[in-house]
């Protein structure tokens, strides 16, 4: 015959080891002083950290005590955590994590690398922004036409210069069919380099 100590024993070790448990604390057992005790600290537990290995952030934590304490602080964190990657996530990069060890420094790090890569981005498009205006400006003041394609043959650009070469407006140039534009022999070569 089993002893009620290892009956108790066997009961918690199923309720910290196995993923299925029974659904109430047996009944030869609730007998016991202090089995109930430990049977509903155990089973909030379970049911706090399932929670949060689930992803589940909102979910009210109840119980008491140290181990219970712990479970919750980290759900405060995770939630601090999921609100400072909101705020970097919407362009605020001041936010720093300074509470969870290690990951912290990854965290951080990313942060850091994020904003540079961010701020290159910028100063990049800012490059771009200023190169295409000194080119459209020098292409705008050719004397010789100067114009760029898409991959399909058709104009993306036009200098005004071509008014002045050809007689047509920048906008009828555009409209015209490669036939129009161009002699046989240079359709050709364009052609090709399409």
């Amino acid at each position: 015959m089993v002893k009620e100590s290892e009956k108790i024993i066997i009961y918690i070790q199923a309720l910290l080891q196995n993923a299925n448990v029974e659904e109430a604390l047996p009944e030869d057992l609730s007998e016991i002083e202090g089995v109930a005790e430990i049977d509903e600290a155990l089973r909030n537990l379970r049911h706090a950290i399932r929670s949060i290995s689930d992803g589940d952030l909102s979910n009210q934590l109840t119980g008491k005590g140290y181990l219970m304490g712990a479970v919750k602080n980290l759900q405060a964190t995770l939630r601090t955590l999921i609100w400072q990657t909101k705020a970097i996530a919407s362009g605020d990069f001041s936010n720093r994590v300074e509470f969870l060890g290690e990951f912290s420094d990854a965290f951080n790090s990313m942060v850091q690398k994020l904003e540079r890569t961010i701020e290159e981005q910028k100063e990049l498009e800012k490059q771009l922004i200023q190169s295409e205006e000194r080119h459209r400006l020098l292409a705008d003041n050719a004397n010789d036409v100067i114009w760029t394609m898409d991959l399909t043959g058709a104009f993306t650009y036009v200098s005004p210069s071509v008014e002045k070469l050809r007689g047509f407006t920048v906008e009828e140039v555009m409209a015209q069919s490669r036939e129009e534009l161009l002699c046989p022999s240079s359709r050709i070569h364009m052609e090709k380099g399409l």
